[in-house]
């Protein structure tokens, strides 16, 4: 499509061509009423006959391109941006480069979308738009599944109410041939459909109950028991009301199921106003909070995620805001709430696949963490309404990934496993090389050796667990001291990742029964020589064996630490090997087979040598004695 530039503009008027100008802008100010009230149908036929007459500004192309970008058809909203920002684009209020951006990145046209991600972080600042958080695994792998839920027209914002499934859809009614001037399909009414063991549709019926089939009602919460229900509902607004303030906006109604299987005593929440929307109802696991979307004073974008109190029935407080970590400068819409109290909701806001996209928050973390679910959750198009039931890991999904405009809102089953795998890497401490050969172990809870994997020399290694189950890794290697660790796989899909050092020991030489019998140092106070009664435990070791073998002769080697003159020294180790050798001897050991020699400070352990500044502890380290096996 040309499109007429300014010039041409300035051209027409200078021939006289000013009462056509003007009836042009006659119709610029219907339209610019008709969009106010969200009335995007009937504006865009407007806004497309003016600009086709030649007459064009920043504001036509800006409201052309939100009648098709908050009605979700992306490509016609790209249009239309881009024709603002050729011929506007000093005239253009940033966030036109932020919807511009969505809109390019859901037509794949990413490289264009990211040059006006940038020129609206340029313009408007860094902290504009938050970051899209931290990408993970969706809590299985999932797929969708079309089920016989969705018509020809919009059907969304599904949720549980036992073993059912209540959503919205703008189907047509009997009763009702209004069509809505937003949307341009009938207004949406409440459904409820059941299934058959199979997960197959078996009914489709509306809402039993009082409810108007002329506005707009959509996305029911339930509580716990399924007795009450909180939905969203458009005002409506008198004659008065609506020439003080023509638009229209949303509130939220809670409803009780009666005695004949119907639901009534409706009743508009306090938090209701209609200078704001309320919308889109949300109750945590506990029942004590109620989460919604809403424009309300405070909000910091389009629309934010707050919360309010709930004593029974009654909302206690006043609404509490979620916070930057959630909300963005863009919409946040959608809630929803697990068992595990794991928020789920849509935003436009974040740096995700396009459109919105849902991301997830886990409400019992400080600080929030928002994390963006991958695909095929997500898509490049407009996906929200996800409800998730942590016990089966099923859900349903509301997404137009089918189409550009909002007649394709469709509701996809999403249905998975939990999948978990646990690696890691298996390496000296020292030096931080893998370990070639280590032998890694799986066990479970029982300590039932699960898996057994030998690592080759990248030491990596890796097994298949399953979600939220305690395990332990055992790690064994030649000439290395063995390591273990003892995690809990998390409840969502997941690859847990353990690097695990391990620390190299010596390989004990044949003769050296201490060594081999992995016996504690033997150590003597400062300036003794008298057998410790912790020495007295470990020399107990020696001595089963010698009773046990009675052929084996062994030699004892007795060190001291370097404080002190080098002779006393070598003399003081004599006695220490002495007194270690008449202990045996004591014990029943026969002499012949015990032979003894002190070496002093000439054999340190250490580095703590003569003149060198060490702990008592690491002298301690060098008063010792060794069992070396002499036939």
């Amino acid at each position: 499509m040309n499109f007429p530039s300014i010039r041409i503009l300035l051209m027409i008027i200078l021939l006289g061509q000013t009462s056509i100008v003007l009836a042009q802008k006659s119709k610029v100010r219907k339209a610019n009423n008709e969009y106010d009230q969200l009335a995007y149908v009937d504006a865009r036929a407007v806004y497309l006959k003016v600009v086709a007459s030649g007459y064009t500004s920043a504001q036509i192309y800006e409201s052309l391109g939100d009648t098709y970008y908050w009605n979700g058809d992306y490509v016609n909203a790209a249009q239309w941006y881009e024709a603002l920002f050729a011929e506007f684009p000093a005239a253009s209020d940033p966030i036109y480069y932020y919807r511009g951006a969505q809109a390019l990145k859901s037509t794949g046209q990413s490289e264009r979308s990211a040059d006006l991600m940038r020129k609206y972080i340029e313009l408007s600042g860094p902290d504009s738009v938050l970051g899209g958080g931290t990408t993970v695994l969706m809590p299985f792998d999932a797929r969708l599944e079309s089920i016989g839920l969705n018509s020809a027209y919009s059907d969304f914002g599904p949720t549980f109410l036992n073993d059912a499934v209540v959503f919205s859809s703008t189907r047509p009614i009997e009763k009702s041939d209004k069509m809505h001037n937003w949307t341009g399909q009938p207004f949406s009414n409440l459904y409820q459909a059941r299934f058959d063991q199979k997960g197959v549709v078996t009914t489709v019926d509306l809402l039993k109950g009082p409810f108007d089939a002329d506005i707009y009602e959509s996305s029911p919460a339930f509580s716990k028991d399924g007795k009450v229900m909180y939905f969203t509902q458009n005002q409506v607004l008198d004659r008065a009301q609506s020439a003080d303030d023509p638009t229209v906006r949303l509130k939220i109604v809670r409803a009780s199921l009666l005695e004949n299987n119907q639901w009534g005593d409706f009743v508009d929440l306090r938090i209701n106003d209609r200078s704001y929307s309320t919308a889109h109802p949300a109750l945590n696991s506990a029942g004590d909070k109620l989460y919604f979307s809403s424009n309300r004073p405070g909000s910091r974008g389009a629309s934010d995620l707050w919360y309010v109190a709930l004593a029974g029935d009654s909302l206690v407080g006043q609404p509490v805001n979620l916070g930057p970590e959630v909300n963005t400068p863009s919409r946040e819409t959608f809630p929803f709430i697990t068992a595990g109290d794991r928020l789920y909701y849509a935003t436009d806001g974040r740096a995700g696949m396009g459109g919105l996209d849902i991301y997830s928050v886990l409400l019992e973390e400080s600080p929030l963490v928002v994390e963006h679910l991958s695909a095929p959750i997500n898509s490049v198009m407009d996906d929200f309404g996800f409800v998730f039931d942590e016990a089966t890991k099923t859900g349903f999904i509301t997404t137009n990934r089918n189409g550009v405009d909002s007649k394709d809102d469709d509701i996809f089953k999403v249905i998975g496993k939990c999948d978990s795998q646990t690696t890691g890497r298996i390496y000296d401490i020292e030096d931080e090389q893998p370990v070639l050969g280590a032998v890694v172990q799986l066990l479970d809870d029982q300590n039932d050796v699960l898996d057994t994997i030998i690592v080759s020399k990248d030491g990596l290694f890796s097994f298949d667990t399953t979600c939220d189950q305690s395990y332990r890794i055992v790690v064994t290697a030649q000439d290395y001291a063995p390591n273990e660790l003892s995690f809990v796989t998390p409840n969502v899909s997941s690859v847990a990742d353990f690097p695990i050092p391990l620390q190299y020991t010596a390989p004990c030489p044949k003769n050296d029964l201490g060594c081999l019998l992995k016996l504690a140092p033997i150590y003597f106070d400062f300036d003794r020589y008298n057998i410790r009664p912790d020495a007295a435990i470990e020399l107990n070791k020696i001595l089963v064996q010698l009773k046990e073998i009675p052929e084996i002769k062994i030699h004892i080697e007795s060190h001291t630490d370097s404080r002190g003159d080098d002779a006393y020294n070598l003399v003081l180790s004599q006695k220490r090997a002495a007194a270690t050798m008449a202990w045996f001897i004591e014990q029943g050991i026969a002499k012949e087979r015990l032979t003894a020699e002190g070496y002093g400070e000439t054999q340190l352990f250490n580095e703590c040598a003569n003149g060198v500044r060490c702990t008592d502890q690491e002298h301690e380290l060098n008063r010792r004695s060794k069992f070396i096996r002499s036939n």
